[in-house]
């Protein structure tokens, strides 16, 4: 038993950023999960948090909500490596390519989920996804050009955010074999030509994630 409690709803974005983070800096936690099998139930994490949404956590009576609140609290309050950085200009930089995921990135994956749990494909919509991520993706990969980190020489909240979110356009067979959202994700979504910077860097984020059936999930 730990002292930090996570209730989370993988393999949301938001839900992914948060455990990557954890795994990166190396803290350990307790992993309470929303039912997939009915998803509107959120007693326990209501009970816990005073609230509905994931992910959140309890951390010795400290509740938080909201993944990038989660991630600067984290980052203040363990040690392990920094997502964050001490520099003004570096900092101001991170936030910059979160502001860059929640604006540019954020509408198009949101537009893929909606599919999914809509129970139906619309390939017209697909391809305006598949192309709108191959636009917003142009400044990503000119920044990654020759680079593996967004912002320094490590990886940090930057890095950690966009490819949270981009990598479900970019999903290898491994990683996609966690979930059948992320299945069916990897059937219809591509970053399209020119983006190798940008899958490479996906994946070197993504590694860090942890085994979603370690948790017990299965959906």
């Amino acid at each position: 038993m730990t002292n930090l409690k996570l209730h989370l709803l993988p393999p949301s974005p938001n839900n992914v950023k948060v455990l990557i983070a954890l795994a990166y800096k190396g803290i350990d936690f307790d992993a309470v999960l929303i039912n997939p099998g009915d998803p509107s139930n959120r007693d326990s994490i209501i009970a816990d948090t005073g609230q509905c949404l994931t992910p959140a956590i309890n951390h010795n009576g400290v509740k938080l909500f909201d993944s990038s609140a989660i991630l600067r609290y984290l980052d203040c309050n363990f040690p392990g490596p920094r997502l964050y950085a001490e520099d003004r200009a570096a900092h101001k930089e991170i936030e910059g390519w979160e502001s860059y995921h929640r604006n540019q990135l954020g509408p198009h994956l949101g537009g893929a989920f909606g599919m999914f749990f809509s129970g139906e494909t619309d390939d017209t919509r697909v391809a305006q996804i598949n192309q709108g991520l191959n636009d917003a993706t142009a400044k990503l990969e000119e920044a990654l050009e020759g680079k593996d980190w967004l912002v320094g020489d490590t990886m940090t909240a930057a890095d950690i955010t966009v490819a949270s979110f981009l990598g479900y356009s970019c999903l290898n067979d491994e990683e996609a074999a966690q979930s059948k959202v992320w299945q069916w994700m990897q059937q219809r979504f591509d970053l399209g030509a020119n983006r190798e910077n940008c899958r490479a860097h996906a994946h070197r984020v993504m590694k860090h994630l942890p085994q979603f059936s370690s948790f017990g999930w299965t959906f």
